[in-house]
């Protein structure tokens, strides 16, 4: 762990935190330093994701990391399965067909009808998850007691019905089943953050640039705006080198045209709007992958109504881990009903996070 090291007065300026488990270095002030003590004010991150900016803030409002990309997340499909079982034709029509988790359903049992109960709409209940729980409504800790029943039990309603109809597959993320249906037509689509378009999800699950499927994937919004594996530059409250950490900041974080240049080399989705919109005008990004489409443009349009202002706590990964493993059991049907899958949906967290007050 870091605090160890930077307790230790070893000579540490800089370290990177990712945002499941961020706010445990952001409260605490012998492990971070405000980034107004590098010289900076917020008004410098005015260009940020806003989303990106509440991550990077303490408990009581410091703004004490910053992103220098954002991880937005987007529903990636089979473009030919979609025209085949739905007569979509474009990335607009299909949004309007997923656009909230109703519709997502009432499209799914569509998919399903039209291939004959052999393509699901999309690849795991993890990934659903991801991108629900990405844009919470709500905080999920109050006073020290676990809250947000209803928002948790509506979840536990959806992932049960989708996966008792077979609307999303049984497979496990990251197994070769999972990237598997990619090509198999057993699932029309994935939940895809920014840094999923490569060989991390789905160029492997297209099969490779060579792939079966590569060049009939397509991209939009999905049912709800997400981020998924955001991760924050931090400074060591015992730093000797702020300005050489402050200059690193400014370079990858703050300078408009290091961070397009970056961007466009590497290919990389910045934590700029201007700059990200200012790539989206030129038309410069036509991913082969997505026959052409820019994903860049449904990737920025997401990231900027990510609304989790005030909603993320020091617990929401393991709160989200504790909820999967509750409702993986129940629809195996290890766990009878709703009612005993959030029973031990608490259980779990009471066992995970012992000073969290669950009634």
């Amino acid at each position: 762990m870091y605090d160890q090291y930077i307790l230790s007065g070893e000579d540490l300026d800089m370290y990177f935190v990712e945002s499941d488990w961020s706010k445990y270095y952001l409260d605490n002030p012998s492990l971070s330093a405000p980034l107004t003590d590098l010289g900076f004010t917020e008004s410098d991150f005015s260009d940020q994701y806003y989303y990106t900016l509440e991550l990077g803030k303490s408990t009581n409002g410091k703004l004490k990391g910053v992103a220098w990309a954002a991880n937005s997340g987007t529903w990636c499909y089979r473009s030919d399965l979609a025209k085949s079982y739905l007569g979509v034709n474009t990335p607009e029509e299909m949004q309007v067909l997923v656009s909230d988790w109703d519709n997502f359903q009432s499209t799914a049992q569509r998919v399903y009808k039209a291939s004959n109960g052999k393509t699901a709409i999309t690849s795991t209940v993890s990934g659903m998850l991801n991108a629900y729980t990405g844009s919470r409504t709500e905080r999920w800790i109050s006073d020290g007691s676990l809250s947000a029943e209803r928002y948790f039990r509506n979840f536990i309603d959806l992932a049960k019905n989708m996966r008792s109809n077979n609307y999303v597959t049984s497979a496990v993320m990251w197994s070769s089943d999972w990237y598997n249906l990619g090509t198999n037509d057993a699932s029309m689509g994935y939940f895809v953050p920014t840094w999923g378009f490569g060989s991390a999800i789905l160029e492997t699950a297209a099969g490779g640039k060579d792939g079966l499927t590569y060049g009939k994937w397509n991209v939009c919004e999905g049912p709800s705006p997400y981020f998924l594996g955001d991760t924050l530059i931090c400074a060591s409250p015992k730093t000797d080198n702020a300005d050489m950490v402050a200059s690193f900041i400014n370079y990858f974080a703050v300078n408009k045209n290091t961070m397009k240049a970056y961007a466009l080399e590497h290919d990389k989705f910045v934590n700029n709007m201007t700059v990200m919109q200012e790539i989206i005008d030129e038309n410069v990004n036509k991913n082969p992958l997505l026959g052409g489409q820019d994903e860049y443009a449904v990737l920025h349009e997401t990231a900027k109504n990510i609304n989790i202002g005030g909603k993320i706590s020091t617990y929401d990964n393991t709160i989200k881990i504790s909820l999967l493993d509750a409702i993986l059991d129940y629809c195996n049907n290890e766990i009878t009903d709703a009612d005993e899958c959030y029973e031990a949906f608490k259980a779990n967290v009471s066992k995970t996070i012992p000073k969290l007050k669950v009634d």
